[in-house]
């Protein structure tokens, strides 16, 4: 595998590299949630994306910190 390895060009530098493993931060939760479409892809709870969009601002400190922290390794919340 090793000889294979050697002949494929890099394409990622290290500076990309950084930017790919750097942690997720609340902006971009925030930025993610706003760009799903509002009536589609209802989660395991049976809601859709437009009760979190409408109701943000009383609940994205809690869902952006467990969401972070299972992004990070933690265990999901029961």
């Amino acid at each position: 595998m090793e000889d294979v390895f050697d002949c494929v060009p890099l394409c990622v530098t290290e500076a990309m590299s950084n930017v790919l493993c750097a942690p997720y931060t609340r902006e971009e939760l925030d930025t993610a949630l706003h760009q799903m479409h509002p009536h589609k892809a209802p989660g395991l709870d049976g809601m859709n994306p437009l009760f979190c969009q409408k109701f943000w601002n009383v609940i994205s400190n809690d869902v952006s910190t467990a969401v972070l922290a299972i992004l990070d390794g933690h265990a999901i919340p029961p």
